[in-house]
């Protein structure tokens, strides 16, 4: 990045630990002076049935991909209302809709949790110019996706599709962008990609936006 000419700076931190966070966010405002932008990317999924579940493997779950998009955001979203607004894109999954062939049922919780709170944090920012956005793929083809076992023993179909990593990022940096407020609808099927847009009062500009097939 910095080869680019773009400023850019790397701090290791536990998003699971508010201490750690907190630093993270501090270095980014010493850098930067601001945070327009913040995408909660982190994130674990153990594949674990229900059954073997241990009470380590469901805390250090929850812990990384529900409790570190939460404290993240209200360490950045406290920078952004300050600053007066930005963007924040947290990163479900389709699991924490309608469940998972692939990852476990702690994984699928945590990112049902994720779906509700980017609604509540929309709600709750939206009058500092903040929006909020959840972007829910189904599975992508990748290496993470090569080293799950996956179960179908009850006729449960998994679907990779091969693009969908290229297509989440460019979604996410669409939602990041100044001037996109929301979307209502974006659809996925057959290689065939549609944005239904429609103006919406400030305190709803949130979408849980899933896509697979």
């Amino acid at each position: 990045i910095a080869k680019l000419g773009s400023q850019c700076t790397g701090v290791e931190a536990d998003v699971s630990k508010v201490a750690e966070l907190q630093k993270m966010v501090d270095a980014a405002v010493s850098t930067f002076g601001r945070i327009d932008i913040l995408v909660n990317n982190a994130g674990i999924g153990p594949p674990n049935p229900a059954e073997s579940v241990a009470e380590a493997d469901f805390d250090r779950t929850l812990a990384v991909n529900l409790k570190g998009t939460f404290f993240v955001s209200q360490a950045v979203g406290r920078v952004m209302i300050r600053k007066g607004g930005g963007r924040i894109v947290n990163l479900g999954s389709i699991a924490g809709q309608q469940g998972s062939a692939v990852n476990g049922a702690h994984y699928a919780a945590s990112k049902a949790g994720i779906g509700v709170l980017t609604k509540m944090a929309a709600r709750e920012l939206a009058p500092f110019g903040v929006t909020v956005n959840c972007v829910a793929p189904a599975a992508i083809d990748g290496p993470v996706m090569a080293r799950l076992p996956r179960r179908l023993e009850h006729g449960d179909r998994v679907t990779l599709v091969e693009h969908l990593d290229e297509l989440r990022s460019r979604l996410i940096i669409a939602l990041a962008a100044i001037g996109v407020g929301f979307v209502v609808a974006f659809i996925f099927q057959d290689n065939i990609l549609a944005w239904l847009e429609e103006p919406l009062p400030a305190e709803q500009q949130s979408n849980l936006i899933t896509f697979g097939v």
